[in-house]
Order: C-alpha cells, then sequence, then structure tokens
C-alpha cells in the first residue's frame, strides 16, 4: 500500500501542476481520485484475501510474527486514508495555503499520542493501529471539509462510498466464511475478489471510455 501510494504521488503531482490551468482539470482530479481509491481498495482487499500466502514472508508460524497480522487491516486502511489525504493535498498547494497541511498534520499526530496513550495499556499493539487509521480517517475529512471552501472539486463521493461499502462487505463474508483447508479458502477469496472487479467494470465502463478520451486529447 506505501509503495503504491508513493508511486501515485511521484507521477500524480507533476500531472496536477501541469494541468490545473485547464477549465475540466476538476473533472480530471476527480476522477482520478475515484480511481486512486479503487485500487487502494483492490490492494487492501488482495492483501487479506491472500493473507494464508503473504504471512510467510515474514516468517515461519515458530516465529511469533504471525500473530502480529491482525493489526494488518488497520494499518492498510490507514495507509489509504493517508493516501487520500495525500492526493487531496492539492487543494492547497494550488492556492498557496501550504499552512493548512501543516495543521491538519498536527492535529493527526496529537490524535496518535492521545490514542496510543490511552489504550496501549489495554489493547497493546492493536492501539497503535486503531491509533493510526483514526488520525488518518481525521485528517483525510477535515482536508476535504475545508478544501471545499477553497479549492471546490466534485469528487464522486457516491461512487467511493459504493466501492468501499462493497469491499467491507466482502472482506466481512471473507472473515465469517471459514474453510479448514487453505486451497478451498483461497479458492473462496478469489471468487470474491473476482466479484469486486465485476462490481467496478459494471460502474466504470462509461467512465473509462471518457478517461482514455481525455489522454488521447
Amino acid at each position: 500500500m506505501i509503495l503504491f501510494i508513493q508511486a501515485f504521488r511521484f507521477s500524480f503531482e507533476p500531472f496536477l501542476f501541469s494541468h490545473y490551468k485547464n477549465e475540466d482539470s476538476k473533472k480530471v482530479y476527480a476522477v482520478i481520485m475515484k480511481y486512486f481509491v479503487i485500487l487502494g481498495l483492490l490492494i487492501f482487499l488482495g492483501v487479506m484475501f491472500y493473507m494464508d500466502i503473504l504471512k510467510f514472508f515474514i516468517g515461519s508460524a515458530k516465529s511469533g510474527y504471525h500473530e502480529g497480522i491482525k493489526v494488518v487491516p488497520w494499518l492498510l486502511m490507514g495507509n489509504l486514508f493517508l493516501g487520500i489525504f495525500y492526493t487531496q493535498s492539492l487543494w492547497y498547494k494550488l492556492t498557496d495555503q501550504t499552512h493548512f497541511g501543516a495543521r491538519f498534520a498536527i492535529v493527526g499526530a496529537v490524535i496518535t499520542i492521545m490514542l496510543n496513550v490511552l489504550f496501549i495499556p489495554v489493547y497493546g499493539y492493536m492501539a497503535c493501529g486503531y491509533a493510526f487509521f483514526t488520525a488518518s480517517l481525521a485528517m483525510t475529512v477535515m482536508s476535504y471539509i475545508v478544501g471545499q471552501k477553497y479549492f471546490p472539486v466534485k469528487y464522486d463521493l457516491k461512487s467511493m462510498g459504493a466501492y468501499f461499502l462493497m469491499a467491507m462487505v466482502l472482506y466481512m463474508i471473507e472473515l465469517k466464511v471459514v474453510f479448514n483447508d487453505k486451497i478451498l479458502r483461497l479458492s473462496f477469496n478469489t471468487v470474491l475478489l473476482m466479484i469486486f472487479f465485476l462490481f467496478i467494470w459494471i460502474n466504470e465502463k462509461a467512465d473509462l471510455k471518457g478517461l482514455f478520451y481525455f489522454k488521447k486529447k
């Protein structure tokens, strides 16, 4: 997730500053945000659905590291919202009000420290995941609310909300449906991932054509 976000930032920011004067730039930013969310959710589901394979890259079950896997979904979602926050940062960069970025970061740091101090004694290392997710979500929401005042972009919140909801429903199904056989579980998870791909395809056919048209233009 972190590699995806960093790679996206390196490509998105130059594009941002070279196209912000175009009449339809805000529409393009909204489309880019939607596909960023889609790709981030695909990474989230891909990691969680195939954790039975990925966990062996951090050592064997005897190593004790597998115990910490339960914090992974919180870290993945926290990083996804942090990536959304970075993508939204275009508004205070383009309006030369970068002080807002510092303010949001300070609020995020305060939330992180407070939640860690309060909940680490109760939940242990899981509190770090909870705190990171909460701080990232809070920063994203604050950036969106303030950004709509200074640099309004009509993000497709309905579609992004639908993708988040669909991803969470599929993830909950994966958690509730238990298979003792790993092959059967991975096969079932693959079907769930294909359902998410199908959901994307059904909803994005028209927008994908429009995006390719803009690229040619």
